[in-house]
């Protein structure tokens, strides 16, 4: 049996109480015929412990240290070269972590000898999401080192653009991650969402006539200015367009601007030509002529439509089924037109009766 006095060595047994060097070992044999007291002999100098250093899959451990007895050491403050891929976290009395943690320039207090193992974590970055001009960017994620990192499927939204998915710069065009796609870079980083504005198809249908404009492309946000192309319809007038087929009234027209953040048709929107008019108050002047003379004829155009204008309505005079005048003349609704010209007589001699039909009307 040994004794133990703390951060005393024990050198063996003695029969004086103050010697200094030791007769007798635990296990020596005793041959006095006496009684006797043996005193443990105890080293004068305190306990020296060694504190050693294990890199632990690493390289550049710190040497060895001396721990003496009731003295706190300060701990190495030189880090390891930790294994590719991680990152030193601190010392530990076990190689798995599972003892007790020391930092580097800790003290020390114990009175024992002491390995101490180096612990690493894996490197890890930060990916985080910028919605870029959207909102609901996905929240941060961290990537491992060496190990692939599969992206949030969350995908931001904006008003008016499409989601293309994620890129290293906020001015990209084109993504170069999806989400629920992979990131394997060994680096943090910024993925900025990638927006494409919407675009609308405005496509025009004659509705019955012939002529439409070719299709158009609204941007989200910027009013279209529609076709100036008119289509045509024989005996129809066009008034505009329609998002229905069966519309008697336009709501757009020719050149005018459609805001709508929408796709659409527009329908020609036609409306029956019916002309009605009138000719009466024939005159001709004077009632008798020489030969190789003229006289001048005149006489009333109506328009009995009190709501539309017309234009470039043909007028043809026939004498005799001879075609003597023909021009064009505008009405506005409701509206009165002369029509005067001369007529030449010719060599012959006789009587020519010219009359008109009062009253008389033309539709269609």
């Amino acid at each position: 049996t040994v004794p133990s006095r703390s951060g005393y060595p024990f050198k063996g047994w003695a029969t004086s109480i103050s010697s200094t060097t030791a007769a007798y070992q635990p296990g020596d044999t005793f041959s006095l015929n006496q009684n006797t007291t043996l005193y443990a002999v105890w080293t004068k100098n305190p306990e020296i412990y060694t504190i050693t250093y294990n890199a632990n899959g690493g390289s550049g451990a710190p040497g060895n240290q001396t721990k003496t007895y009731g003295t706190a050491l300060t701990l190495s403050s030189t880090k390891p070269t930790p294994p590719t891929g991680k990152t030193f976290k601190c010392w530990n009395t076990k190689s798995d972590g599972s003892g007790t943690n020391y930092n580097p320039g800790a003290s020390y207090s114990g009175n024992a000898a002491l390995t101490l193992y180096a612990i690493y974590s894996p490197i890890t970055y930060t990916v985080s999401y910028n919605a870029n001009g959207g909102s609901g960017a996905p929240g941060n994620q961290t990537k491992t080192y060496g190990v692939s990192l599969t992206l949030s499927s969350t995908k931001p939204t904006r008003t008016g653009y499409t989601f293309k998915g994620w890129a290293t710069t906020s001015g990209a065009s084109t993504a170069s991650y999806q989400p629920g796609g992979s990131y394997t870079a060994n680096a943090g980083t910024v993925l900025y969402a990638v927006w494409q504005i919407d675009t609308y198809t405005v496509s025009y249908d004659a509705n019955g006539g012939s002529g439409a404009p070719a299709s158009q492309t609204k941007t989200y946000g910027v009013d279209l200015t529609l076709s100036s192309t008119v289509p045509v319809r024989d005996k129809y007038k066009f008034l505009g367009w329609s998002t229905s087929a069966t519309a008697t009234t336009a709501t757009y027209y020719a050149g005018g601007l459609y805001t709508a953040n929408a796709a659409t048709k527009l329908y020609a929107v036609w409306q029956e030509i019916n002309y009605d008019f009138s000719v009466s108050d024939l005159v001709i002047t004077p009632a008798s002529v020489y030969q190789y003379e003229n006289v001048s004829v005149n006489f009333k155009m109506d328009s009995w439509d009190k709501y539309n204008p017309y234009s470039d309505i043909p007028v043809t005079v026939y004498l005799n089924g001879t075609q003597v005048y023909s021009s064009k003349v505008n009405f506005a609704a409701y509206g009165v037109n002369y029509v005067a010209f001369n007529l030449n007589v010719g060599a012959l001699e006789g009587m020519q009766t010219i009359e008109d039909v009062k009253k008389s009307q033309y539709k269609g």
